[in-house]
């Protein structure tokens, strides 16, 4: 199979071009291959289709249903971000003829922007991501994950397809594609201020909810939550952040919460409203993958935020506002693995169990899986 695409931003002398793409292949591989060509990282890249979001493990094969014999319309259009990029024109290689076949996908116009001459600047990016389709489960089937955070489980009508649960929490293997969105920010006086300015161990308590139908707002959901309220008899003991503990970016509302129960009545309040709204743990939403490391103790009262600052100043191209931590044990010096997974020997060593970005994991991949950090180098182990 082969994708041809040119983009918006060149000539009408400029010929498309056309490249070779298994036809197994997932979205994401398809992001993958375009980005040496188009200049835009994979995990800045928007495909659409029909004007909903295609998700990066879905596969090209399903997207084209290769067992229609003809599909008609415009090809599926690239995006970065909301700025559109170019159409993508998928061919198939037609082994009666000799030539390729051409296959598309019928989706709605949608307005064309230019492209943007900073691509490749992942550091002033906004914090945009794809809509994802997983939905809560209703009240009398929330569960929560062992390591403290929410369980947002996908509603059993609407799955689809096995997702992508290694790189998640409380996605099942079943689970409906998960869209892994995971634009490295670096946040500016244009970005808008979404959960970087939380602890570390306290964003695992911020959800995202969804709005499917993106010309009504949020208008009813705010409503439909000030009903809660009023009945909650335990209201008072809800917690949540004291500044912008509320925050819209796109089709999405961002509520940051202060601990599990006040994660969880958000939860269960909007599956009484689903498929309207979605719900999902920030985990979920941002398609994180689960790491860890070990860290040998200075100060028994120094916040993580400092800590995970001095990685980025130490390593170059860290950024940890993405980084959830839900867990932190101390290693115990009796033990018979202590002397191996021991950072130092002469302080205490704790355990950071932690979600992060594709792109912070590409980063420490990079750095063979190690970062610097005062006088050590740490391992990362990701599972």
């Amino acid at each position: 199979m082969y994708v041809k695409f040119k983009l918006e931003s060149e000539g009408n002398s400029t010929l498309p071009l056309l490249l070779p793409i298994d036809d197994d292949a997932t979205v994401y591989e398809l992001k993958l291959l375009l980005e040496p060509s188009i200049g835009i990282p994979a995990d800045l890249q928007q495909i659409y289709s029909l004007g909903k979001t295609i998700g990066d493990q879905c596969k090209l094969s399903a997207v084209l249903d290769h067992q229609v014999a003809e599909i008609n319309g415009t090809a599926v259009s690239l995006y970065k971000m909301k700025e559109f990029v170019c159409f993508l024109q998928f061919q198939c290689y037609n082994q009666k003829k000799g030539e390729p076949e051409t296959r598309n996908l019928t989706i709605e116009k949608e307005k064309r922007a230019r492209l943007s001459k900073e691509n490749l600047d992942l550091h002033r990016v906004r914090l945009v991501c794809d809509p994802v389709n997983t939905a809560i489960v209703p009240e009398t089937e929330k569960a929560t994950c062992s390591s403290g955070c929410i369980r947002i489980e996908p509603h059993g009508s609407h799955i689809t397809q096995p997702g992508v649960a290694e790189d998640t929490t409380g996605v099942k293997d079943t689970a409906e594609t998960v869209v892994a969105c995971s634009a490295k920010k670096r946040l500016s006086e244009d970005d808008e201020l979404i959960y970087a300015g939380v602890m570390p161990e306290k964003r695992k308590f911020v959800l995202v909810i969804n709005e499917t139908d993106s010309t009504s707002g949020f208008d009813s959901l705010m409503d439909h939550f000030h009903g809660l309220f009023d009945k909650f008899e335990d209201s008072d003991t809800l917690q949540f952040s004291e500044s912008d503990s509320v925050n819209v970016f796109g089709n999405n509302l961002m509520i940051i919460s202060e601990d599990k129960k006040t994660c969880e009545w958000i939860a269960n309040g909007t599956s009484t409203i689903y498929p309207r709204y979605k719900c999902f743990s920030i985990i979920e939403f941002f398609g994180l993958i689960k790491c860890s490391f070990i860290l040998p103790i200075i100060g028994k009262d120094k916040e993580l935020g400092t800590i995970f600052k001095l990685f980025e100043q130490q390593n170059v191209g860290i950024v940890t506002d993405k980084w959830i931590v839900t867990d932190r044990t101390m290693l115990d010096p009796k033990s018979d693995d202590f002397a191996e997974k021991a950072a130092s020997i002469i302080l205490d060593n704790q355990e950071v169990v932690l979600y992060v970005d594709r792109g912070s994991k590409t980063s420490i991949a990079e750095q063979g899986f190690k970062l610097k950090y005062c006088f050590w180098r740490l391992q990362f182990t990701f599972f």
